[in-house]
This record gives structure tokens, C-alpha cells and sequence, in this order.
């Protein structure tokens, strides 16, 4: 059972994909392979991205994922470990919501 309080916050321990923007320096489109490789190496290990493509959506300054929102932190320390800058990063919505 999803519990909404939870649902979409630091809390939500669940596999749920959201949709999320994360706005990065991004000379070359170095970020966006740090984030593929980083994905492609941790959707075994999610069900719920198990069994989906990876889709990486390209924005004029950043790239949209769907992923738990647990991964979202290990994506930012990712990207700064790879001297990616980021300056924002927002939460679009579930992934499984009417638009």
C-alpha cells in the first residue's frame, strides 16, 4: 500500500517512478552520459525500472528522469562527483499520472 503522506518525499521508500528535472552545467553533454551510466548501472536493482526503458529527456539547460525519488540524491552526488554543477532539481509529478 502507498501511504500518501509519504508518497514523493525524502520518506517514500517505495520503487514509484517520478518524473524529475535536474538542471546541470552541462558543457558537451558530459552530464547526461554521468546520469545514463549511473542509471543503467542501478535499474537492475529496481523493479520498477527493471522493466522500463530508459528514457532520458533532454531540456535546453538539463534532462528530465523518472526514478524513485530515493535515487535522486545518489544522481546529485553522482553528478558531483563527476564536477557537474547543479542548479536545480525539481520533482514533475508521478510517473504513472494523467497528465
Amino acid at each position: 500500500m502507498h501511504d500518501t503522506h509519504t508518497a514523493g518525499t525524502p520518506r517514500d521508500r517505495t520503487d514509484a517512478l517520478y518524473r524529475v528535472y535536474l538542471e546541470i552545467g552541462d558543457h558537451a553533454r558530459f552530464g547526461r552520459g554521468v546520469i545514463e551510466t549511473f542509471l543503467s548501472a542501478r535499474r537492475p536493482d529496481i523493479p520498477a525500472m527493471a522493466s522500463t526503458a530508459l528514457v532520458i529527456e533532454d531540456r535546453p539547460h538539463g534532462h528530465v528522469v523518472t526514478v524513485p525519488v530515493q535515487l535522486v540524491p545518489e544522481i546529485v552526488r553522482e553528478l558531483g562527483r563527476h564536477d557537474v554543477a547543479v542548479y536545480q532539481v525539481v520533482q514533475l509529478g508521478r510517473a504513472d499520472a494523467p497528465d
